[in-house]
């Protein structure tokens, strides 16, 4: 377990004497490395968002690592199988599966290391957890008909009669019939201990003396499938009290056999006994040519099918057929003659229908190079053809055949002028057309007033050359350049300061400054001092030129500045996992120029109390401050689109946070566990709040959700028990599974009419909650979404009592104690 947070349900864990204990699943925190644990954390994490194919390839890497932790083998296990905790109407997490099988889990290899290898409560704790998840696995057989309920008691004055069977049942060695002689046995001892019991208690009470009881055991009576035992007893033998009573145990019942027969007893598996006796097979429908005869009971072929009737024999037209169902037994069946050629019809000699035409067939079609023939005789059916020619060839096209298109002579081509020029196209000599036109002078840059431009093509001058036009002359800042040109002709000669003046020293993160007179012109001369930065950080060359602080590399600092440039090339981002359990980091400020913040770039900074994130920051990757237990406030930077999954995740010191405009969404698990965030504004524009988003931020007291909000997650706010109000979007669409599950502190909730579907469990547990207000116009509303909602004292339903009873037949059973105010009556409901 880490981050106060079970690895098994996702609840929050409580510390005792001996550890870390979940009170929710009852599992026990396994001492291990910190490193070893943030593993399985992360595992377990996917597990709970039912990324299965995820955690189970990070579930494998925990074994790799260390083959001897249990918790990765039970996390295989519960991945490979897809098992989901949920919580259920009694405030537990019980599992659930969508495959079914027969087989159980502890026969899985994964279950018995996860056993061998955990202490002895955890190894409980996995037997226990493995029959309740067999339970909604593996299918329970099916009851078995007119056989008595086992568990149904039987008392002494009352004796089950089996149903088929009246042969005796030995017990204990003593027989008892149908009337049962053994009970009547019991009946007759008891009735003669109560009368030695009473001459006992006569006998003591003339005597006016306290009895010494000597105790007399009274056996223990198993139970059989008809009859009730009993557990074992004690009485004085003296006075006959009893000093410890018998209690009865319920007869067993009978176990029927399975897969018997019509022709087969069906008796009990334990006793014997014939609980239902062989009978007789049920004919079915009387066989047919096709089809036997049938029992329709066990389906027992009782009668083969019979054989066709064969009617007359097939003629040319008319074929064969069963006599009895009319299937046709035999095809019509000509007799054919000669086989056709290319000049005879074959007949039917019996008939003289025609059986193939025959006939020639062509090869192809006659073209110009080819005739066409008959495939089979070879005779010429249509001779070659001779070519049609067109009009004659030109510059560009040849004479082709008008029938099949060859080219019968070639084009003549082109004869051009010449090649063309900066100035004159060349073109064809016959037909005059522009084969290539005069593509211009190709002018180079004007190097200077005292060389000319010319055409980098022919070196024709273009423009003639000229001199220079000084400007003013250089000063200690401008430069003197040609006004024509713009070439610098003296360049700037620059501040002389002989004495300089600090005026702030440079410092971590601040720049310093410094200022004096120039000996030239007089001027102040005022200039920055770069400022100063943690030395010893590793960095990264990206492909683009820039730097990436890759990670705390030699800095020992417990204040970290990250520059502007190193080695003067721009740093630009901080890479995953840069300061990944930096214990020692107690703050940072990050400078200018840096635009990105990896995955888990600050992940478990226990220590971490500030950090300064520049405006240009525009991403912050998964998990980036997960762990920061001692961040207490941050201020996000104003390009931000979007809060990613587990940001501030068990972030427990946080107080407040500022959320810039543009971000849209919050994603899973942003602030889970944020016990102490008491201060948070989302802006408007944010359409989405992820799962567990703010699971257990119990500080919170107030929530306005921004007009753009679409969607709740599932448990975005549960155990949010010091939340008072919600003020819910007009756009809100969907809330989630247990999306307010404990909200113990909400007093009133309106849900708008744009949503259209509201989870199972939603307000579960909501123990303040006094009013809800809801919309006819809400099509669907999970079951148990106002369970346990004790003070709920009033509904306001915008529609009439008919469309209450069809919105509200999930839940509306578990308001018993509210009233339904309707918008058509007024009155309750």
């Amino acid at each position: 377990m880490s981050l106060n947070i079970c690895n098994y349900c996702g609840g929050a864990v409580e510390r005792h004497a001996d550890g870390w204990r979940c009170p929710v699943c009852k599992a026990m925190a396994r001492h291990a490395p910190e490193e070893e644990s943030a593993l399985v954390h992360e595992a377990f994490q996917k597990l709970r968002f039912y990324e299965f194919g995820e955690a189970k390839k990070k579930f494998e890497d925990v074994i790799l690592r260390y083959p001897q932790n249990p918790e990765g083998y039970w996390g295989r296990l519960m991945s490979k199988y897809e098992i989901r905790y949920r919580w259920d109407g009694d405030g537990n997490r019980v599992p659930v599966c969508d495959t079914r099988s027969r087989e159980s889990i502890t026969s899985e290899s994964d279950y018995l290391k996860a056993r061998t290898f955990a202490s002895e409560e955890m190894a409980a704790y996995y037997q226990t957890q493995a029959a309740r998840i067999d339970r909604v696995r593996m299918p329970e057989p099916e009851p078995a008909e007119e056989i008595a309920d086992p568990t149904e008691p039987v008392t002494q004055d009352q004796t089950q009669t089996p149903t088929v069977s009246e042969a005796p049942v030995e017990t204990d060695g003593v027989k008892t019939g149908k009337k049962g002689k053994k009970t009547f046995l019991i009946v007759l001892s008891a009735v003669l201990l109560l009368l030695v019991a009473a001459a006992v208690l006569i006998a003591v009470f003339l005597s006016g003396k306290p009895c010494a009881h000597e105790e007399m055991i009274e056996s223990a009576i198993p139970p059989t499938c008809l009859t009730q035992g009993r557990t074992e007893g004690a009485y004085c033998a003296l006075c006959k009290e009893i000093l410890r009573p018998s209690e009865a145990i319920p007869a067993l019942g009978h176990v029927p056999e399975q897969g018997v027969i019509c022709t087969e007893n069906c008796c009990c598996t334990v006793c014997g006994e014939v609980l239902i006796p062989a009978g007789e097979h049920t004919p079915g429908e009387a066989p047919t040519c096709t089809t036997p005869q049938t029992c329709t009971v066990c389906h027992t072929e009782l009668a083969p099918a019979v054989e066709h009737t064969p009617g007359d024999a097939p003629t040319c037209t008319t074929p064969q057929t069963c006599l009895v169902c009319h299937t046709e037994l035999a095809a019509v069946s000509h007799t054919p003659g000669p086989p056709a050629t290319c000049m005879e019809k074959q007949l039917c000699t019996v008939c003289g229908i025609v059986l193939d035409e025959g006939g020639h067939q062509a090869d192809a079609p006659a073209t110009c190079f080819t005739a066409s023939v008959c495939v089979f005789c070879g005779i010429e059916l249509e001779a070659k053809r001779a070519h049609v020619p067109g009009p004659p060839p030109t510059c560009t096209t040849g004479q082709v055949c008008t029938l099949c298109n060859e080219e019968l002579l070639p084009d003549n081509g082109h004869e051009p002028s010449g090649e063309a020029s900066c100035t004159e196209d060349s073109f064809c000599l016959v037909c005059k057309e522009v084969l290539e036109p005069a593509f211009g002078h190709e002018v180079g840059e004007l190097t200077s007033c005292t060389e000319g431009q010319i055409c980098l093509v022919c070196h024709s001058v273009v423009v003639a050359p000229r001199d220079h036009l000084a400007g003013d002359a250089a000063n200690c800042e401008e430069a003197q350049i040609c006004l024509v040109c713009h070439l610098e002709l003296t360049p700037a000669l620059g501040h002389s300061v002989a004495v300089w003046n600090v005026g702030q020293e440079p410092a971590f993160g601040v720049k310093g400054s410094r200022s004096g007179t120039c000996i030239a012109c007089g001027e102040n001369v005022r200039e920055e001092i770069a400022a100063l930065h943690s030395e010893g950080l590793s960095y990264t060359l990206n492909d683009d030129g820039t730097y990436t602080v890759s990670g705390m590399g030699t800095c020992e600092d417990t204040w970290v500045v990250i520059p502007e440039t190193y080695e003067d090339i721009p740093v630009t981002a901080i890479a995953d996992h840069a300061f990944y359990y930096a214990l020692n980091l107690q703050e940072v400020l990050i400078q200018d120029g840096v635009t990105h913040i990896g995955a888990r770039a600050f992940y478990q900074c226990k220590n971490l109390e500030k950090i300064t994130i520049p405006s240009g920051v525009v991403s912050l990757g998964e998990s980036a401050f997960s762990g920061c237990m001692s961040l207490k406030s941050i201020v996000l930077p104003t390009g931000l689109t979007e809060i990613a999954s587990s940001t501030f995740l068990g972030c427990s010191a946080l107080e407040s946070v500022v959320v810039p405009d543009g971000v849209t969404a919050i994603n899973n698990a942003a602030f889970y566990n944020c016990t102490n965030l008491a201060e948070i504004s989302l802006p408007e524009g944010v359409a989405s709040i992820g799962s567990y988003a703010f699971y257990s931020c119990s500080c919170l007291r107030e929530m306005i959700l921004p007009d753009s909000l679409t969607t709740i997650g599932e448990q975005a706010f549960a155990y949010c028990s010091g939340m008072e109000r919600v003020t819910v979007s007009e756009r809100l669409k969907y809330i989630g599974s247990y999306a307010f599950y404990r909200c113990t502190g909400m007093t009133a909730f309106v849900i708008p009419e744009t949503v259209t579907s509201i989870g199972d469990c939603a307000f579960l547990d909501c123990d303040a909650l006094s009013q809800i207000t809801v919309t006819e116009s809400v099509p669907d509303i999970g079951v148990h979404a106002l369970d346990s909602c004790r003070r709920l004292k009033t509904v306001l339903f915008d529609g009439t009592a008919e469309e209450w009873k069809a919105v509200a037949k999930a839940w509306s059973a578990h308001i018993p104690g509210a009233q339904v105010l309707f918008s058509d009556e007024g009155g309750a409901g």
